[in-house]
């Protein structure tokens, strides 16, 4: 029995080394396809630029200042719109009741 496992261990391993280079090759192969099939695109895609560009500063500036001067207008624009509306405004939530008091049973408790 120790005889069969000293021959079975050596032959476990290359078997396991074996099945391990079989994968690896399998995925270069499939790695390899993958890059020639998207060879094509590689001369009409232009390179990215990345990080390599350059930041220009005063475009950024400009950028934030429209941005801050789009954002006031969008803000006095709304507040336009809640003084038209009337909508917005502080309540007690008695306003809805002062209405209901003006006639029906209501008015029958109301002392003059």
């Amino acid at each position: 029995m120790l005889r069969a496992a000293r021959i079975a261990s050596p032959i476990g391993v290359a078997s396991l080394v074996g099945e391990g280079i079989y994968e690896i090759g399998k995925k270069g192969y499939k790695q390899r396809k993958l890059m020639e099939q998207s060879k094509q695109f590689d001369s009409v895609l232009p390179p990215s630029q990345g990080l390599r560009s350059e930041f220009d500063l005063g475009k950024f500036l400009n950028m934030v200042v429209t941005d801050q001067q789009r954002d006031k207008l969008f803000a006095d624009q709304k507040a336009q719109r809640e003084k038209e509306r009337g909508i917005l405004k502080p309540s007690t939530g008695l306003e809805s009741y002062d209405n209901f008091m003006e006639g029906g049973i209501a008015s029958l408790n109301v002392k003059k």
